[in-house]
């Protein structure tokens, strides 16, 4: 924030120093303002109230459970929804959303089979709703978790180790 009597040449500071004194609150309190203003432009660096504005903007309803993260989550995906669609502009958004590497996806005639990485559990349902608007009509969707799978497992654990462990909990549970 800028001090107002820098603005001064030396002559005039003492005289109007009271003036600035009274001012530099106000000036304050507006680059503050301006500050918020800005970053309330950007999805990512929005507050709450940022946020709010969003999603009354893209005619979004927040889930009483959603975090921050997830709301902001959901407003990407609605800004994301661009036509005409490819793979690779399908790609790219997935990347976005779900993260590099964090999902499979394969076309096979007129099904779309994506796999989206247990990290994204609690986005999953965006991405469906996201798939289901902007995918042609004729394009099924088969989209489900991807699982561990056992060879996964064995490369991390040994028999021993993963008995002290469900089938569902090593199958379901985030495993770095």
């Amino acid at each position: 924030m800028p001090d107002l009597e820098l603005y001064l040449p030396d002559f005039l500071r003492e005289d109007y120093k009271p003036i600035l004194q009274a001012q530099q609150p106000e000036l304050a309190e507006w680059c503050a303002l301006m500050q918020r203003i800005t970053a309330n432009r950007n999805v990512d660096t929005a507050d709450e109230e940022g946020i709010e504005i969003w999603e009354r903007i893209l005619g979004i309803n927040p889930k009483g459970t959603d975090t921050l993260e997830d709301r902001r989550f959901r407003i990407r995906t609605r800004l994301f929804e661009n036509l005409p669609y490819t793979m690779t502009k399908l790609r790219e958004t997935l990347d976005s959303l779900a993260g590099p590497g964090m999902y499979t996806i394969q076309l096979t005639g007129y099904e779309l089979t994506i796999r989206v990485s247990l990290r994204s559990e609690n986005s999953y349902n965006d991405v469906q709703t996201y798939l289901n608007r902007v995918l042609p009509a004729n394009i099924a969707i088969d989209l489900s978790l991807l699982y561990n799978s056992h060879a996964k497992i064995a490369t991390l654990f040994t028999h021993t180790a993963a008995a002290a462990h469900t089938h569902a909990a090593l199958r379901a549970e985030v495993i770095d």
